[in-house]
This record gives structure tokens, sequence and C-alpha cells, in this order.
């Protein structure tokens, strides 16, 4: 439903870079909710394109960053054959064995 909304106001004529690229985000944040992460990409490099002046609007294009860089390190730990939530586990001692 939202989605529809922003892509009649992607349609319109807007006033100021500051407002497309917050529709933009706004639309890659739903696609990144979906899952669809390359439509998200898609979206926030549109928006990363635009002259943006607002501080808030540059702070959430470092956040979106960040949350792509995280879903590249997760993807790269499932490569390496890790489960989805597996944390990475340190090397460390050896267990000994039970003394009977």
């Amino acid at each position: 439903m939202a989605e529809s909304f922003f892509n009649q106001a992607l349609a319109l004529k807007l006033p100021s870079d500051n407002e497309k690229a917050m529709v933009l985000l706004q639309m890659a944040g739903i696609q990144a909710n979906k899952g669809n992460w390359n439509g998200a990409k898609n979206y926030f490099y549109q928006a990363k394109g635009l002259k943006v002046t607002e501080s808030a609007i540059k702070e959430q294009f470092k956040q979106f960053e960040t949350a792509i860089a995280q879903r590249g390190q997760l993807k790269v730990a499932q490569s390496m054959g890790m489960k989805p939530g597996q944390m990475l586990k340190p090397g460390g001692k050896r267990r000994r064995p039970k003394m009977r």
C-alpha cells in the first residue's frame, strides 16, 4: 500500500532533491524489509546520486550503508558454511577430557 503511494510521489515533480531522496530511501527500506536487497540497493544508489543538503538525510544514508555492509558480511559467513543464527566462535582452549 505505502509502496504505491511512494511510486506516485516519485512520478510527481518533487520540488527538491531532499524530498526525492527521502522517498527513494523509504522505497529502499521497503525493499530491504521484503528481502529484495538488489532492489533496495538500486533505490539507495539513486538517492545517493542526488544533491542532499539536510544532515538528517545524510545520517540515514550512513545507517543504510552500514545495513548493506552487515548484509554483505552475513552473506560471506553463509557462504563459508555457517548457519544464519550462528555466531563466529573464537579459537580457544582445547577442552580437557573428563576424568574418571
